[in-house]
């Protein structure tokens, strides 16, 4: 499978390790390069199978909308902590 990974901290990076190593591609994109989910467009996120965010509370609702609007589905997992 191909994943595109928001969230580079130490669940994100877990995550892109374990589905490496389980031959599955990942394409990390860092919060700087994704404001207000602008960089996960149709374009961006053609090939991709599901989209991983580990980003903060105040981000992962502009990247829910952006998934959305590619048809991609998305996998939210957070700590809470603001």
């Amino acid at each position: 499978m191909r994943f595109l990974l928001l969230g580079a901290g130490k669940t994100g990076s877990l995550v892109a390790e374990i589905a490496c190593d389980r031959h599955h591609e990942v394409e990390l994109v860092r919060s700087a390069e994704n404001p207000q989910g602008s960089a996960l467009t149709g374009d961006r996120l053609r090939g991709v199978d599901a989209v991983i965010d580990f980003t903060t509370p105040s981000a992962v609702l502009d990247n829910v909308k952006a998934s959305l609007r590619a048809g991609k589905p998305m996998v939210v997992g957070d700590n809470g902590l603001v």
